[in-house]
């Protein structure tokens, strides 16, 4: 069973000592988290996307959702990496497949939605969590595929990079998000007033 958060934690304001500035530590963020249960640190939105954390979903408490979402858009997004056709099964469906990642992609927006509290003078930000773990799990998949195929070290060592910079841009949204520096843009109906 996935507990609901206390919404009031994730304001910014319940426990200041608690919410270090994103700049102080970028690996862990467990402060962060600790104020918003229902966000994935970086290390874990990684290793949930690697498919390490959805055997022990349910130890992520209120995260558990975002987890499984973030999975299964790394499996569709690395379906859709490019293979010789006859590698696709007979009834693959790219638009399909890109259908069933916007629809992740929404479900955890109105997820964040519905368990943030409107932040009204604050700046929105350009992309809401599902657009950021959407793109994690796609460069995520992309890494991977390149590291097991790829015969140029530069190429590998350019995706891994990649990722790491996309992984801190993670860790900035969910400091933001937390701090109440920032808001996601408005997507849902389930924003709080």
């Amino acid at each position: 069973m996935i507990t609901q958060p206390d919404q009031t934690n994730c304001t910014g304001q319940a426990s200041g000592n608690r919410i270090r500035d994103a700049a102080a530590d970028r690996h862990d963020l467990t402060d962060v988290t600790d104020e918003c249960p229902w966000l994935l640190t970086p290390s874990e939105a990684i290793s949930a996307i690697s498919g390490f954390a959805h055997r022990d979903a349910r130890q992520l408490g209120a995260a558990a959702a975002v987890a499984v979402w973030a999975r299964e858009l790394s499996d569709l997004h690395a379906s859709l990496l490019p293979v010789e056709d006859w590698r696709h099964p007979a009834d693959f469906d790219e638009r399909a497949i890109r259908a069933t990642i916007e629809q992740i992609i929404a479900a955890i927006n109105d997820f964040a939605d519905a368990h943030l509290l409107a932040a009204h003078r604050v700046p929105k930000h350009s992309h809401g969590l599902g657009e950021v773990i959407s793109q994690i799990a796609a460069t995520f998949a992309t890494a991977w595929n390149t590291v097991a195929f790829a015969q140029a070290p530069e190429a590998r060592h350019r995706e891994w990079t990649r990722l790491a910079q996309v992984r801190e841009k993670y860790a900035d949204l969910i400091a933001d998000l937390a701090a109440n520096r920032a808001a996601p843009p408005l997507q849902g109906s389930a924003v709080k007033q």
